[in-house]
């Protein structure tokens, strides 16, 4: 198996005085958090909620993981920014 067209994904949360409040999707958490610090402020962290490969082949199973845990910190009670604030089908 090739893994040349496989991509690694972070799906991570924003924190902000240890209040998450924003999820999302990145193939590059350093720059990505460097765009978050400058909309919203130096105090952010980063939390890593979870790592995959990807890939375009499709027959391989796909979880829309950013959507997972959008869907776990909103029925947690975390009050998200995110956009696309869709529950998972179920």
């Amino acid at each position: 198996m090739s893994y040349k067209n496989t991509i690694l994904f972070t799906v991570y949360a924003l924190s902000d005085n240890g209040k998450i409040f924003y999820v999302g999707r990145t193939t590059n958490p350093n720059k990505r958090l460097k765009k978050h610090i400058l909309k919203h402020g130096e105090d952010l962290q980063m939390i890593k909620l979870h790592v995959y490969l990807d890939s375009p082949l499709p027959f391989l199973h796909k979880i829309d993981y950013e959507r997972f845990y959008i869907n776990q910190l909103l029925s947690q009670g975390h009050n998200l920014i995110n956009k696309n604030k869709l529950k998972l089908q179920q």
